[in-house]
């Protein structure tokens, strides 16, 4: 392994470089891997835009001997500011395209980061109405305005869909579409080696955040387990992950990611109160008080997200009142329906 600063260059496969970049986040780098086919390259994902972030990618392409002209593609797994950030940046230095997928590329659309924008409104509506703290919400703003700035902008994007082909040199890496961390997340699997770059879609030690956010996927967790199931019928020698390190059991991690999912939408039935209660008061059930203020954001997404797929499979019910909106577990008001009739009979 080549140390680079804080961050590691290592061929972990024949013609295949991790290059962990640092991240500002409690997830300390996002992995970065650079693909090489016969003197043609192609970057999956870029991490966020800091001066360190950026030094460390031009450190480790001078370290692996690859020159910015020899990256020809630039294949963007999701939106989500670690993975998006430097695309910009990197496109400009190397001439490349950026390939994302084409409902992931409409995301980029609404301007997450801009105050004032639809997609501004709607995130703030979305926290209000869960019960969030204004306090909260503020703060979250203001940090959302302040990542913003690590967002490079794109000139152009090459989207592609389930099914087609990345060709790099001789590598031919087949797009597998795999909704839920995102919309339209991307993963890249090489039939020739079963190597699999699954980005955030599979993370070997951590779960991958399944939230959801307005202007979006309104059934993000529905849409995961289905991905989840799809991917797990490949052939997959080995799997790279955008956090932690290179894995081999994809089937088992998908059946520990199910079960898990299986396992929370069940205590979320079981914390919903007679009266109803509201996704920001059950994601501190869920995932405790004593957060820093993104981590709430993640916890009310994830609970949101659990919340409208037990709603979609009948077994929880939603309404609003005074502007907040609550859920209830569908037998427990039932049987209270049918206890109050009983009562007035």
């Amino acid at each position: 392994m080549v140390h680079q600063g804080t961050g590691d260059v290592e061929e972990i496969s024949p013609g295949c470089w991790v290059l962990k970049l640092p991240l500002p986040f409690p997830v300390e780098v996002v992995n970065c891997y650079l693909i090489e086919g016969n003197g043609e390259a192609c970057l999956v994902d870029c991490g966020l835009h800091t001066s360190k972030a950026l030094a460390h990618f031009q450190a480790a392409l001078r370290m692996i001997g690859i020159a910015p002209g020899d990256i020809s593609t630039i294949v963007v797994t999701h939106y989500h500011p670690d993975h998006l950030g430097m695309a910009g940046t990197i496109q400009s230095m190397t001439g490349a395209r950026i390939v994302m997928s084409s409902s992931e590329y409409e995301m980029l659309g609404h301007n997450w980061y801009d105050p004032g924008s639809n997609a501004d409104r709607a995130i703030h509506q979305m926290l209000e109405q869960s019960g969030m703290p204004r306090s909260l919400i503020a703060r979250l703003h203001a940090q959302r305005v302040r990542l913003g700035s690590h967002i490079d902008p794109v000139q152009e994007v090459t989207a592609v869909n389930e099914g087609d082909a990345i060709i790099v040199g001789r590598r031919r890496l087949q797009a597998i579409i795999t909704p839920g961390h995102s919309p339209g997340h991307l993963c890249l699997f090489e039939a020739e080696t079963g190597l699999f770059w699954v980005g955030d879609h599979l993370l070997p030690r951590i779960t991958p955040n399944i939230g959801l956010f307005p202007l979006s996927n309104p059934q993000p967790l529905g849409s995961y387990l289905t991905s989840l199931e799809k991917v797990s019928q490949l052939p997959v020698k080995l799997a790279f992950p955008a956090h932690g390190e290179p894995f081999e059991d994809v089937r088992g991690r998908v059946e520990e990611l199910i079960l898990h999912h299986q396992r929370r939408l069940h205590t979320l039935l079981s914390l919903m109160t007679r009266r109803g209660s509201t996704p920001y008061t059950l994601s501190q059930k869920l995932f405790g008080k004593n957060l820093p203020d993104q981590a709430r954001r993640f916890a009310l997404a994830e609970t949101l997200a659990h919340l409208e797929h037990l709603v979609a499979e009948g077994q929880a019910e939603k309404a609003q009142e005074n502007g907040l909106v609550r859920y209830r577990n569908v037998a427990a008001a039932g049987r209270e329906r049918r206890i109050a009739g009983r009562a007035n009979s």
